[in-house]
């Protein structure tokens, strides 16, 4: 089985009867290895906002290809700017969804809350910032319709704030040949129609993935 790796919020599992607990090493370290154990070469960060995930990723010794993907206009220009003389690192400005079209995108006062969809009132109440104060017009792209970099093996990771199904329904040409699969679900949806934990499990699992690892994030409750 192909790992799958998930972030989640620790009240988020509590509230559902569940719990996550590190045992011999931090998610970082265990994505690290697993990246490692798997050759990956390309990573694709899909919601990539001002390129933190990657950043974070060439911190860790990660010296492959990146191919990053980000809808907002500001937020792009930011991480143009973050992915600087990096030649491994090339971007997209657009969002990944179903099919290739412009769609309405919703900014929230906290720019990595911005998505697709728009948020719940349990998201609001718990993350005020999750508000959504303006809309834009963006480009939306199957990720199956990418050119991608020459690679050999592939991880994939999506953080586009409930969108990842139908983010995923645009790639499943791709989740064939992808190695390792990492997204952020919650266990409540924190968006209208949102991907969660329940939903994504079972369909990921007959996709030939098994999840491998979970990190506790901030709540959204």
């Amino acid at each position: 089985m192909k790992p799958l790796f998930n972030t989640l919020a620790h009240k988020l599992l509590a509230a559902a009867g569940l719990s996550a607990v590190r045992l011999h090493q931090t998610y970082e370290a265990d994505r690290g290895a697993t990246m490692r154990r798997r050759n990956v070469d390309l990573v694709i960060d899909v919601g990539a906002n001002v390129g933190q995930y990657a950043s974070r990723l060439r911190r860790e010794g990660y010296a492959g290809e990146i191919l990053s993907i980000e809808p907002l206009p500001g937020a792009f220009k930011s991480l143009e700017q973050t992915m600087g003389g990096d030649r491994h690192w090339s971007g997209i400005n657009a969002a990944a969804g179903p099919k290739a079209e412009r769609a309405t995108f919703n900014i929230s006062a906290d720019s990595v809350c911005s998505s697709l969809l728009k948020p719940t009132s349990t998201l609001l109440h718990a993350i005020p910032s999750a508000r959504v104060v303006e809309t834009v017009q963006v480009d939306v792209v199957r990720l199956d319709d990418l050119s991608l970099p020459p690679h050999k093996n592939l991880m994939l990771k999506l953080d586009v704030q409930g969108f990842e199904k139908e983010a995923l329904s645009g790639a499943y040409g791709i989740l064939q040949a992808v190695d390792v699969l990492e997204l952020e679900l919650g266990v409540k949806p924190g968006y209208e129609s949102g991907y969660t934990l329940d939903r994504a499990l079972p369909e990921l699992t007959a996709l030939g993935f098994a999840m491998t690892s979970i990190e506790i994030g901030r709540a959204h409750v």
